[in-house]
């Protein structure tokens, strides 16, 4: 029984330890309670619907968002969530109206305009987007999430020169953010302009010295050329900047493979699952390493310790059933 002596931002901390914990049901409890008790707080509504909407009970969202709009016609947090039910359920012409509505209740707001193009994006209405970024960024020229939309809605087209165009703008107006250099140099690349996709992964290396997104658009960069040794390299790097990603093994492990290098690609392998042990793509790597020397027993085993470690991954039973069938052992492949 909680103390009568509840302050509001009583219930909205242990509103949000709740959340953290991923309580939801205590969530709603208490944010509930925050409502019932302190009527003038918006977090009652706001911190409520994301515990209903992490419980995926979207019709409950929308009817708590309604009725918190009614009481705060001009609170942006609950336009928000209110725009997120409906881009969680994939409703993207009710996504585009809602984002509508938060342009003409909340314009100070960027949230309307870039997850408006988001909505329009996703719905293949690649010029509307185009138009909404445009008008956003008259109001927030400086606003990330704009920029990223705008290269989004080029990069979704395949247009990687105009792409590569607005990238470049992202850059110029948000220096700070690596996304920028990610996007740009991933369209640079699809572009077949591998020097300046080189150079342009360089330059963000230099700021970004730590982004795994860098690395992984670097690297596959190499592996694009077919120039493997330079690939091997640039993945041995991330994993020296980025020891906390899987991709540098997992890539790392690829790029030996194909030149040949089983042996080491082991011992990358063995190496990536002691610090990741339940990372799929290291398990299909150490599986398909026996596969391709076709050592079906050993590749049986490697294969049932996917399923093990990784029980809901469907490699560790598609692939296992291939090497049990290559020793002919049916009934157990069956």
């Amino acid at each position: 029984m909680e103390s009568p002596l509840l302050t509001a931002e009583d219930l909205i901390t242990q509103g949000n330890k709740a959340m953290l914990r991923k309580d939801w049901q205590e969530a709603v409890r208490l944010y509930a309670l925050l409502r019932e008790k302190f009527p003038e707080q918006p977090d009652g509504y706001v911190g409520g619907a994301a515990a209903l909407r992490a419980l995926g009970d979207f019709e409950s969202v929308d009817a708590l968002m309604l009725e918190g709009l009614k009481k705060f016609p001009k609170d942006a947090a609950l336009y928000v969530k209110y725009g997120d039910s409906a881009m969680r359920r994939k409703d993207w012409p009710e996504a585009a109206k809602r984002w509508a509505l938060m342009r003409k209740k909340c314009p100070r707001k960027p949230h309307g305009y870039f997850k408006g193009a988001a909505a329009l994006k996703e719905q293949g209405n690649f010029d509307a987007a185009d138009a909404l970024v445009l008008e956003g960024l008259e109001k927030f020229p400086a606003e990330p999430c704009l920029h990223i939309e705008y290269g989004e809605v080029a990069t979704r087209q395949k247009k990687w020169a105009e792409a590569a165009r607005r990238w470049a703008l992202m850059r110029e107006k948000c220096p700070e953010n690596p996304r920028g250099y990610v996007s740009g140099v991933e369209a640079l690349k699809e572009s077949r302009n591998f020097e300046s996709a080189d150079a342009l992964a360089l330059e963000g290396l230099e700021k970004f010295p730590q982004e795994p997104e860098l690395y992984i658009q670097y690297g596959d960069m190499a592996a694009r050329k077919k120039d493997f040794p330079e690939a091997s390299r640039r993945w041995a790097l991330m994993r020296e900047k980025c020891p906390r990603h899987p991709r540098g093994y997992t890539s790392g492990v690829a790029v030996l493979k194909i030149q040949g290098e089983f042996k080491a690609a082991e011992d990358l392998v063995l190496a990536g699952l002691k610090k990741f042990p339940k990372e799929p793509g290291l398990y299909i790597q150490y599986g398909d390493i026996a596969m391709r020397r076709k050592n079906w027993p050993e590749a049986s085993r490697r294969w049932a310790l996917m399923r093990e470690k990784c029980p809901r991954h469907p490699r560790g039973y598609t692939d296992g059933a291939k090497s049990l069938a290559e020793q002919e052992e049916f009934e157990a492949a069956d």
